[in-house]
C-alpha cells in the first residue's frame, strides 16, 4: 500500500500513528535519532510540529523550529536522491543520499579479515564495508536528511527439488547499523564469532550463484500534510488551546446548518492581537471536566471569538462566528466556536484534498488544520530501501580477503527439499535442509494467522478506525459517507504440535526457521457493501515482508464491517498468499483471519515442580481478555524424556483464570526443571470486551431511528433564568450527530439519529441510545446564544418533550 493512502491517528497529546503501523510488530532500536524513540520501528509515535515563535510585529511563519527543519513529502514516501522542500521554508532542500560501495584508487574500501590472534571467546573474523554517500544535483543548496541505516546481506541458495529445474531461495545475514564516518562516507563492521558464520558470509560474497546484494534500510523523520486524519479523542477547550499554541486547531470541516436568521456584522474593526495572547484569553481560570459544560468563563476584554480569525494570518473571507456575550462563553460554546475558526473555503479544500472515494475528492468531517486552512504538518517515520551489489571475484579482488588459504571454505551450498507427514490427515509439511549447515532447516508455513501482540493486554493485531467523509457536492447539506478501515497483520503459522513432532524427527539441535516470501500476492474473500455476499478480491496494496508477515487494511461500509466482525468470531476471513517459494513455481499458502484461532502466546505458565513420584505440575494462566478452550493436550519433551499430560480435552480457562495441569514423566526418574505444554486451543472471543479495545475511535452505523421533538410554545417570549433577553428559539444538539431548531412558528419536528456502531455491531437491545442538550437562542432574530443545558440521556425512538435551559 502506498504511504499516500495511509490513515493517521492523531491523539490528544498530538502523537501520530498510522493505522497500519499500529498493527506492526515493535522491534528493538538500531541507533536512535535525536528526536525519535526507535528509528527501526515505523510505529514510533511522533508529534505534530510546533510553529516557530512569531515576533511581536506579527507574521505568517508556519513550520518547525529551525533545529527541527524536516523534509516535507506530499505523499509520505521517502525516495533516495530526491530533493524535498524544508518545513520551515528555508532556502535549501533536503535529500536522502544514494549509497554506493566506497572506492579508493580503484579499490573497494571493503575487507573480510581472519583474526589470527583472536582472544578466547572473541570474534574469529571481521567484515568491514565502506560506503559512500552521494547527494543529487540541485539548482540550489542541498543538505543531507538526518537518518539512520541498518544493513543486511541478501543472497541466493540453490534448492534441489527433485526436478530438472532447481529452484532458489533468498536468505539473509544481518550486518547491523551503518555508522557515519564523515561528510561523504559511512561504514558497517560485523564481527563473526564462529567458523560456520564465516563460511556463510564467504559463500554469500564470493559465489556467483549467490547474487549477493546489500539491502540498506534508511529511517528518517519527515513532515507531511494530509487530510487523511482520524481523530479518536474528545477535544475540549484546554486541548484546543494547546493546539492553538502550535498554530493549529481541531476543525469541523462540515458547515453547520444555517439556523441563524441574521448574521452578525462583519465590518466591526478587529484588534491586532497575537494568536498566543488570544489563546491565553480564551480561559482565565481552570475548570474540571465535571464543570466544563456548565461553568462560564471570564474572558476579560475578549468580547467575541471573531477575533480568532486573525490567527489565520492572511487577508480573505473570514468565517462568520456567532455573537456571544462574555458571560455566555462557556467551555462548551468556546469549544464549538474554535472548531470553526480555521475552516478554509471548502470549495478550495476539496480541490486539493488527497482523499478520493471513487473519482471524487472528499474531506474528513474533522481535521486538525493550521491558520492557512491547510492540514497540520505532522512528523512521520519514513523508511527507504536501497540495494547495492555485493558479489566479488576472489581472484580479481584478492586484496579484500585477508584469509589463510586453508581456512577458505570450499563447499557447494544447497537446500534439499523434503516432506514430513504431519499425521491426522493434515497436509505434509514441506521443509528444507541446508547441506552446508546440517542442523539448519527451513519450513513452509501452513497458513497465515492474526497474532496476539507481545505486550499487555495482548490484543490481536487488528485495528479498526472510523473515517467519515463529506462529499463536495453535498457539503452544505452535511451528506456524509460512513466508512470503516480495518488494518491487520497475519504471520506465518505452523501447528505447534506438528512443529514439535518435526523437531523430534530432525533430532536435537535442529534449528527451524519459516520461509516467508519477500514478493507475493494476496487475495481475500470480503463482503460487498451490503454485507451479504463474500467474493474473492485481489489486495495489491498488501505488503508481505520477512519482518511483519502480511500487513493490509480494508475499507468497509458499516454493513460490510458487521459481516466481517461476525466472520472474525467464527471461521474467519479466508484468503490465499501466492508466492514463488523454493522448489515451486507457485505456492499458495492459506490465509485465515480469525479471532477464534489465534497465533502467539495466550497463556502464562509456572512450573510447580514434583507433585508425586515421576509427576510434575504446571500452572497455566489465561492472559487475554477472552476465555480459552484447550481442545487437546499433547505429549511434551521434558529433559531426556517425555511428559504426558493427565488432563481431559475441553478444559476452559476464563480470562485471567488459571488451571493446574499434571504431567507423568517417562522414563521414570527423568529429571526436569520445566515443562512447556504443547496444546491445541481456541479463543472464545468476548466481543464486548475486545471490540472497544481494537477500535481507535467512536463510529456510527448508517442505520437510524427517529425521534419526534416538541416544545410548549408558552416558553417563547419569556426570559429564562440566566438569560438577558427573551427566548426566541431553542437549538437541540445531539452529541456527535444532528442539530435541530424549534421556535414558535415550528414548535415540533422530527430528527433521525444514527446508531452507535459498537452497540449496533453487538446487537445490544439498548443500541438506540443518545445524548442531547438544549441551547437557548435569544434576541429579536434568535441569533444570540443564551443558556446551555446539561446533557440529557435518552433511549429508544418516540416522542421527546424539549425544555429550555434553566426552565
Amino acid at each position: 500500500m502506498p504511504r499516500a493512502d495511509e490513515l493517521y491517528v492523531i491523539n490528544r497529546d498530538m502523537s501520530v500513528l498510522s493505522l497500519r503501523d499500529s498493527v506492526r510488530h515493535r522491534r528493538s532500536s538500531v541507533t536512535p535519532l535525536p528526536f525519535t524513540v526507535d528509528p527501526t520501528d515505523p510505529s514510533t509515535e511522533v508529534q505534530i510540529l510546533e510553529p516557530e515563535p512569531i515576533p511581536d510585529t506579527g507574521g505568517t511563519v508556519d513550520g518547525a523550529f529551525p533545529q527541527d527543519a524536516l523534509p516535507v513529502s506530499s505523499d509520505g514516501d521517502l525516495v533516495p536522491g530526491v530533493a524535498y522542500p524544508v518545513s520551515n521554508d528555508a532556502d535549501y532542500s533536503l535529500a536522502l543520499p544514494i549509497y554506493e560501495l566506497q572506492e579508493t584508487g580503484g579499490r573497494y574500501a571493503t575487507s573480510l579479515k581472519w583474526l589470527a590472534s583472536a582472544a578466547p571467546g572473541g570474534p574469529v573474523a571481521r567484515l568491514t564495508v565502506g560506503l559512500s554517500r552521494r547527494l543529487p544535483s540541485s539548482v540550489g543548496p542541498i543538505k543531507e536528511i538526518e537518518h539512520e541505516v541498518s544493513a543486511r546481506l541478501v543472497y541466493a541458495v540453490t534448492v534441489e527439488n527433485g526436478t530438472d529445474t532447481p529452484g532458489e531461495s533468498w536468505l539473509t545475514i544481518p550486518l547491523g547499523a551503518v555508522n557515519r564516518l564523515d561528510g561523504d562516507t559511512s561504514q558497517v563492521v560485523l564481527d563473526l564469532n564462529t567458523k560456520a558464520e564465516f563460511d556463510k558470509l564467504w559463500s554469500a560474497m564470493t559465489e556467483p550463484a549467490a547474487k549477493g546484494r546489500l539491502e540498506l534500510r534508511c529511517f528518517a523523520t519527515i513532515g507531511r500534510r494530509t487530510w487523511r486524519q482520524v481523530i479518536p479523542d474528545h477535544f475540549g477547550v484546554e486541548d484546543q488551546v494547546h493546539l492553538l499554541d502550535r498554530g493549529v486547531l481541531l476543525t469541523t470541516m462540515v458547515k453547520p446548518e444555517e439556523w441563524r436568521r441574521e448574521r452578525p456584522s462583519r465590518n466591526r474593526p478587529l484588534p491586532h492581537w497575537h494568536h498566543r495572547n488570544l489563546a491565553r484569553r480564551i480561559q482565565t481560570r481552570p475548570f474540571t471536566t465535571v464543570t466544563q459544560d456548565a461553568a462560564a468563563l471570564h474572558l476579560g476584554t475578549v468580547r467575541t471569538l471573531n477575533t480568532a480569525v486573525l490567527m489565520r494570518g492572511f487577508d480573505g473571507p473570514m468565517p462568520v462566528l456567532m455573537e456571544t456575550a462574555p458571560r455566555a462563553l462557556t467551555p462548551a460554546v468556546s469549544r464549538e466556536m474554535l472548531t470553526e475558526v480555521f475552516r478554509p473555503d471548502l470549495g478550495e479544500a476539496f480541490q486539493v484534498s488527497d482523499i478520493l472515494v471513487g473519482e471524487r475528492r472528499v474531506l474528513p468531517i474533522n481535521a486538525i488544520i493550521d491558520r492557512m486552512g491547510r492540514p497540520a504538518l505532522i512528523r512521520i517515520q519514513a523508511e527507504a530501501l536501497q540495494t547495492v551489489p555485493f558479489g566479488f571475484d576472489v581472484g580479481v579482488n584478492a586484496y579484500m580477503f585477508d584469509v589463510p588459504g586453508d581456512l577458505r571454505p570450499n563447499m557447494t551450498r544447497v537446500l534439499l527439499r523434503a516432506e514430513f507427514d504431519a499425521g491426522e490427515g493434515r497436509p505434509p509439511v514441506v521443509y528444507y535442509q541446508d547441506t552446508a549447515f546440517p542442523k539448519q532447516y527451513y519450513y513452509e508455513p501452513q497458513e497465515f494467522r492474526i497474532p496476539r501482540r507481545e505486550e499487555a493486554p495482548y490484543l490481536p493485531a487488528v485495528s479498526i478506525a472510523f473515517f467519515d467523509v463529506v462529499e463536495a457536492s453535498d457539503a452544505n447539506e452535511n451528506s456524509i459517507l460512513y466508512h470503516a478501515y480495518m488494518a491487520y497483520r497475519a504471520v506465518p503459522y505452523l501447528d505447534r504440535a506438528v512443529l514439535a513432532r518435526l523437531s523430534r524427527f530432525l533430532g536435537s539441535g535442529a534449528l527451524l526457521s519459516a520461509l516467508i516470501p519477500e514478493q507475493a500476492t494476496l487475495k481475500l474473500r470480503l463482503p460487498d457493501d451490503a454485507g451479504t455476499a463474500f467474493t474473492e478480491r485481489a489486495r495489491p496494496g498488501a505488503t508481505i515482508s520477512l519482518d511483519d508477515g502480511v500487513i493490509d487494511d480494508v475499507q468497509l461500509t458499516p454493513e460490510a464491517l458487521a459481516a466481517v466482525i461476525t466472520a472474525l468470531q467464527t471461521g474467519g476471513l479466508d484468503g490465499l498468499v501466492t508466492a514463488s517459494l523454493p522448489g515451486a513455481a507457485n505456492t499458495s499458502i492459506p490465509v485465515r483471519l480469525s479471532l477464534h484461532d489465534a497465533s502467539g502466546v495466550l497463556l502464562d505458565r509456572t512450573f510447580r515442580g514434583p507433585v508425586g513420584t515421576d509427576r510434575v505440575r504446571v500452572t497455566l494462566r489465561n492472559r487475554i481478555e477472552s476465555p480459552l478452550t484447550i481442545g487437546e493436550f499433547l505429549a511434551t519433551p521434558a529433559g531426556d524424556g517425555m511428559a504426558f499430560p493427565d488432563a481431559s480435552p475441553g478444559l476452559q480457562i476464563a480470562s485471567n483464570g488459571q488451571a493446574d495441569i499434571d504431567y507423568r514423566l517417562d522414563p521414570p526418574g527423568t529429571v526436569v526443571t520445566d515443562v512447556d505444554p504443547v496444546l491445541r486451543m481456541t479463543v472464545q472471543p468476548d466481543m464486548p470486551a475486545l471490540l472497544p479495545s481494537i477500535m481507535v475511535n467512536r463510529g456510527y452505523s448508517s442505520q437510524t431511528f427517529s425521534l419526534s421533538l416538541s416544545i410548549d410554545p408558552i416558553y417563547f417570549g419569556q426570559i429564562m433564568p440566566g438569560d438577558a433577553e427573551a427566548l426566541a428559539a431553542v437549538l437541540v444538539e445531539f452529541e456527535g450527530d444532528a442539530k435541530l431548531v424549534l421556535d414558535a412558528a415550528a414548535p415540533a419536528d422530527e430528527v433521525r439519529l444514527r446508531l452507535p456502531i459498537l452497540d449496533w455491531l453487538l446487537k445490544r437491545p439498548q443500541s438506540e441510545r443518545y445524548r442531547y442538550r438544549v441551547v437557548n437562542l435569544t434576541g429579536a432574530a434568535g441569533n444570540i446564544r443564551g443558556g446551555v443545558g446539561a446533557w440529557i440521556e435518552g433511549l429508544g425512538g418516540g416522542a421527546v418533550a424539549i425544555i429550555p435551559a434553566g426552565a
